[in-house]
């Protein structure tokens, strides 16, 4: 059995590969430390990372039962900068497949022994009771705000948005608690949150918690920072569920350059940013058709009025200007409707291209990270 300190290095370790896509040497590492409920945090962490979520539910499930009670394993106060296992959840369904952040603060790291949950263990709704159980006595308050905000990432990304809302905002309102409202546990918490309330489609909520951790971040670290990225791809994808693609991929591309500067261009947290990137495209392109589609139909009604064309029988040349103003003759306003036609239908088949091309790209890199039978690699498949 490991010492604490020895396991609060082995914790930063594997949270460390986690970060880096290499989960299975995570597991090795985090597995060798022992039994510790820090260690069952962090191992949780991997396991929905990996796409094993019954696994994470046990493993979240024996490290909340260690540190609440009705005996709680006392932890070691000297292990305050342990290092977190702070998952984040993934972005919403059903554009996103990928984490919003992974945060770095302090996680204290408890030793001695921790009871194996039997069965199949506490598990979704039973987690989710137990996390909210504010009657238990709780040896280490940050662990159990680590497992809190962790298990609304592991309900957020098997679609259990309502679920998710109440341990994602009890680990908000600890975690604030425990280190301000400014802090950059508070920011990972309202972060989840944000994904979470995007979800459920409460957008207004969801924009305002996902701001919010995107100042904190932007306060506290550089502005290229990875978690800074974080925030911007979820924001990207909250606007692209309001139907702004623009927006949308404006804030996606700015995630996908600081992501790929981080974490390199094979990461799998890139394939999820692709995907959504691919999905942002492909709305984009749906707009642009339906504009096609609207100028060719006015082009035809106009073709069929008088004064369509000129004395010469030609139609005349469309003047400068973007307005299709109604004072206009019958025949320009109709070249200018062939004209807006002509350019929606370029832009439609160039977004498709790009559509393609990302979700090419995010099934290449889900399936070589994460492997072929992964939910993040199936959905992007889907598509």
């Amino acid at each position: 059995m490991l010492d604490a300190l020895a396991v609060a290095a082995s914790v930063r370790l594997g949270d460390a590969l986690r970060v880096q896509g290499r989960l299975l040497e995570a597991e090795e590492v985090l597995r060798a430390a022992g039994p510790h409920p820090a260690v069952r945090n962090a191992l949780g962490v991997v396991c929905k990372d990996a796409g094993r979520y019954a696994d994470a539910a046990t493993h979240y499930a024996a490290a909340l039962v260690a540190a609440t009670g009705p005996h709680p394993i006392a932890f070691d106060s000297r292990l305050v900068a342990a290092g977190p296992s702070l998952s984040a959840a993934a972005g919403p369904v059903p554009v996103v497949a990928g984490p919003v952040p992974v945060v770095a603060g302090p996680v204290p790291v408890v030793a001695g022994p921790v009871p194996v949950v039997a069965g199949p263990a506490l598990v979704a709704a039973d987690l989710v009771q137990v996390a909210a159980d504010t009657r238990r006595v709780s040896a280490d308050p940050r662990l159990v705000a680590a497992v809190q905000h962790n298990l609304a990432g592991l309900a957020h990304v098997q679609g259990r948005f309502a679920d998710a809302e109440a341990p994602a905002r009890a680990a908000l309102a600890m975690h604030e608690q425990l280190h301000g409202s400014d802090s950059p546990e508070a920011a990972a918490d309202a972060a989840v949150l944000g994904a979470v309330l995007l979800g459920l489609h409460r957008f207004a909520e969801s924009e305002a918690a996902l701001v919010r951790a995107l100042t904190t971040w932007t306060r506290h670290a550089r502005p290229d920072h990875h978690e800074v990225a974080g925030c911007l791809h979820a924001l990207g994808v909250l606007h692209h569920l309001r139907g702004r693609p623009v927006v949308a991929a404006q804030l996606l591309g700015r995630a996908l350059r600081l992501k790929t500067a981080v974490l390199g261009p094979g990461h799998h947290e890139i394939g999820t940013i692709l995907n959504n990137l691919a999905a942002t495209h492909a709305l984009h392109r749906r707009t642009h058709a339906i504009r096609s589609h609207f100028h060719a139909s006015r082009a035809a009604t106009l073709s069929t009025r008088p004064g369509a064309t000129s004395s010469s029988g030609r139609t005349p040349a469309a003047p400068s200007g973007k307005t299709l103003a109604a004072g206009r003759p019958v025949a320009v306003r109709r070249r200018l409707h062939l004209v807006r036609r002509r350019e929606h239908t370029a832009s439609s088949r160039a977004h498709d291209a790009r559509s393609r091309t990302y979700a090419a790209r995010a099934v290449t890199i889900l399936t070589r990270t994460l492997g072929p039978e992964h939910p993040f690699t199936l959905r992007a498949g889907a598509r």
